[in-house]
């Protein structure tokens, strides 16, 4: 797997995110500005409830995701490398 797209962020399609990552994912990661937004919001409170980390440990994750992370505005077509163009509705 080289990149991925989310569609939005119901813990239903992001709640892997944490599992790719720490299985080596590190691709690029194609979602709206508003998904962005939410992803990492979403992402802690998994952190801390099922993996009872501790706040450090929450952040460096996050960070991480995050980085990956590529905003897209709604209506915009945006190439992804290998796979052609995506559009954001």
């Amino acid at each position: 797997m080289r990149a991925l797209v989310l569609t939005h962020a119901h813990i239903d399609h992001i709640g892997r995110l944490l599992w790719l990552f720490a299985a080596g994912f590190r691709g690029p990661i194609y979602c709206t500005q508003a998904t962005a937004h939410l992803v990492p919001l979403m992402l802690e409170d998994g952190l801390k409830l099922q993996l009872n980390l501790n706040s450090a440990a929450r952040g460096r994750i996050l960070e991480l995701i995050t980085q990956y992370l590529r905003p897209v505005r709604y209506h915009e077509w945006v190439p992804v490398k290998d796979i052609g163009h995506g559009y954001f509705t």
